[in-house]
């Protein structure tokens, strides 16, 4: 049984280059009892044995300690065992930024905010790059509080300023709940957090008046809308007709209907 595992070892190496490497030393030593032979006869026995004895000796050396070091040196890179899965996952803070984000755009909220606890607690510095994946995932799922709360820490923070986006965002989410004043405020807050308010953040609010019903407040931002230098667009003039619809004022309605004629604003299906 020994000779037989021996033999199948040795023919089921899974190292071709090994193979090979045997097949010449068998070669080189017959090679060298031909050479031989020419001036000393060796006996064919005595031949056999020699190159039998010298396959085994290599083939004992193999067995011990060769092909299955190499075979383990080929395997163990594509086998990452569920411990190396984990410190490969966790060790650089660097990478909770980058699964901060991730978790934020699949819209997983609770990881998201775990990663930034976990980087804030490490002593590291979040970027705003960070700080705004996290607002704006919370804003998109209506968490105001949430993003509220986000957003004051990334100006506390002092590592940036929010930008226009993630501050839209969050004007919107107020708009939706119809928090006019959180609506509001946000607006108000823009340029002291050097973000300029563009068209996307007076209709947001003029939104949140609309639904709301204040047609007053409505008419109040499209006023400063205009003095700031932004020109409203038809959405603008449609929030302002929705907070007249919404306070059932048709007279107001009508004179904004005039109004988007007048400068151009075509009303469209929803008006």
């Amino acid at each position: 049984m020994k000779h037989v595992s021996a033999h199948r070892s040795f023919f089921t190496a899974p190292s071709a280059g090994m193979m090979l490497r045997i097949t010449i030393l068998a070669i080189g030593v017959s090679v060298t009892f031909t050479v031989l032979d020419m001036r000393l006869p060796v006996p064919a026995a005595l031949e056999e044995l020699t190159i039998v004895a010298v396959l085994l000796l290599v083939e004992l050396g193999i067995s011990r300690c060769g092909p299955q070091k190499l075979f383990r040196q080929k395997q163990c890179p594509q086998s990452t065992s569920p411990k190396e899965a984990v410190s490969e996952d966790t060790s650089p803070r660097a990478g909770l930024g980058g699964r901060l984000q991730a978790a934020a755009r699949r819209g997983d909220l609770l990881a998201a905010e775990s990663f930034m606890t976990e980087l804030l607690a490490g002593g590291s510095k979040p970027s705003p790059v960070c700080y705004g994946s996290l607002i704006a995932a919370f804003a998109k799922a209506g968490e105001i509080r949430k993003a509220e709360q986000w957003l004051t820490a990334l100006e506390t923070a002092k590592v940036g300023s929010p930008n226009a986006i993630c501050l839209n965002m969050v004007i919107s989410a107020c708009a939706k709940a119809c928090a006019l004043d959180r609506a509001e405020y946000w607006l108000s807050k823009m340029p002291s957090l050097n973000v300029t308010p563009d068209v996307m953040s007076y209709n947001a609010v003029i939104n949140a008046c609309a639904r709301t019903g204040c047609v007053d407040r409505a008419e109040s931002w499209l006023q400063k809308m205009r003095e700031s230098g932004v020109e409203p667009n038809v959405v603008s003039f449609s929030s302002v007709l929705h907070a007249c619809a919404g306070s059932r004022d048709a007279s107001k309605a009508e004179m904004w209907l005039e109004k988007m004629s007048q400068e151009g604003a075509q009303p469209n299906v929803i008006c």
